[in-house]
């Protein structure tokens, strides 16, 4: 077996161990949430949703940013899909997260939005995936080490099954690598979703 191989096959031995553990808990350390499996059956069709230019405004923490849509007259909230950053009150933690997102979405770059089968959340933010060329911005911060895997606003809807094994094998390897902030054992305790209600879904 060619060494190379047999590395790739470890680690991702290990990604998978940490989202099995990840469900059980009783760890010291912060543990990703679980991930839930898909409903057993065929796999819907994905809805297809063009990917729309929009230019970014400003940054609001890891997790969000405001951008102006084309012909808009004024910007708007956007929430990244499948993610989940630590909120600006958890010091430091808040502020790393929002520096990593603004280094692939700073004020006056073009993104990508890609909407999911929800289109807005309670607060009125749009729900999207974000690219920045090729790059699957809400991968990469998983794979950066600056986000956890959330079920916002679901991870069952088709269009989402897409991107459910990147988020949760990069953000496996990034704990296991101990990547951004989970260089220190306690980066993401608690976790955002605790932070903000106590529990967790």
């Amino acid at each position: 077996m060619v060494p190379r191989l047999r590395s790739h096959r470890r680690l991702v031995g290990v990604a998978a161990a940490l989202l099995v553990l990840a469900g059980c808990g009783g760890s010291d350390s912060p543990l990703l949430p679980p991930v839930t499996p898909p409903v057993g059956g065929p796999t819907p069709t994905p809805t297809p949703f063009p990917r729309v230019d929009c230019a970014v405004t400003s940054n609001n923490d890891g997790d969000t940013f405001r951008c102006t849509l084309p012909g808009a007259s004024r910007d708007t909230a956007v929430r990244l899909l499948l993610i989940d950053a630590p909120e600006t009150g958890q010091a430091p933690w808040g502020d790393s997260s929002r520096v990593a997102l603004r280094r692939w979405v700073p004020a006056g770059r073009v993104v990508q939005l890609e909407r999911d089968t929800e289109d807005t959340d309670a607060n009125g933010r749009l729900l999207r995936y974000v690219f920045v060329g090729d790059t699957n911005v809400v991968v990469r911060l998983a794979g950066d080490g600056y986000v956890v895997p959330f079920p916002f606003p679901t991870r069952a809807t088709p269009n989402a099954r897409r991107y459910l094994a990147a988020v949760d094998s990069a953000a496996a390897i990034a704990q296991a690598q101990r990547r951004g902030l989970w260089g220190t054992s306690y980066a993401f305790v608690p976790l955002p979703c605790a932070f903000r209600n106590a529990t967790c879904p």
